[in-house]
């Protein structure tokens, strides 16, 4: 399990240091991952604010496409992601009863906190787009050749037919700035995050 969410989670944070895109009406744009490889066979749509930048990273496989606004030092990101399960999907996702108390919890916790400078928080089971799905704030310091970088983020996994797909919303800044990260992640929570996850649809 270890060797499927820790690249998930360095994937995510080193993603800090397309055609499919429609403008809609109320401000944000709609990607549909139709005829794209890294999405598994899923085909789902989500929004994010028309105004930003949409990336596709071609370096790592399980990124899908990555969705970011930089202002005043801070980089608030969406990340969409995609990675096989196989028989890891039974492990990882199952009923939300009993949850809390779970070898399944615990083995979430442990691996997502092995990677360097994170601090796992808000962790628990769900039921998403009617599918099985755990959602888990992040916190990570960076430490790189030139500086230090903290990012704050929630995301939110979700399984279907032995794929896990991975929305991810957070910010980053310099670690000196950890405060007002923190602040305006929290913002996003209820808001940018909120709709981001509940933008996601499943077209079957």
């Amino acid at each position: 399990m270890m060797r499927i969410i820790r690249p998930m989670v360095l994937a995510a944070a080193a993603v800090l240091l397309a055609s499919c895109a429609t403008t809609a009406t109320d401000g944000y744009a709609v990607y549909d991952t139709v005829d794209e490889p890294k999405a598994l066979g899923m085909r789902v749509q989500v929004s994010y604010p028309a105004d930003w930048t949409m990336e596709e990273d071609q370096a790592r496989s399980t990124i899908i496409r990555t969705f970011r606004h930089e202002a005043d030092g801070y980089n608030t990101h969406l990340l969409l992601q995609a990675m096989a399960l196989g028989e890891d999907a039974g492990i990882l996702f199952g009923d939300e009863a009993g949850f809390d108390n779970s070898p399944r919890r615990a083995k979430w916790i442990h691996v997502l906190g092995s990677v360097s400078g994170t601090q796992v928080g808000g962790l628990k089971a769900l039921t998403h787009a009617g599918r099985p799905a755990v959602m888990v704030d992040l916190k990570v310091n960076r430490t790189g050749a030139q500086s230090e970088t903290y990012l704050a983020s929630r995301m939110l996994m979700v399984q279907d037919k032995g794929n896990m797909l991975i929305l991810t919303c957070g910010v980053s800044a310099s670690a000196s700035e950890q405060e007002k990260v923190d602040s305006l992640q929290r913002i996003h929570e209820d808001g940018l995050c909120r709709h981001y996850f509940d933008s996601l649809k499943f077209m079957e």
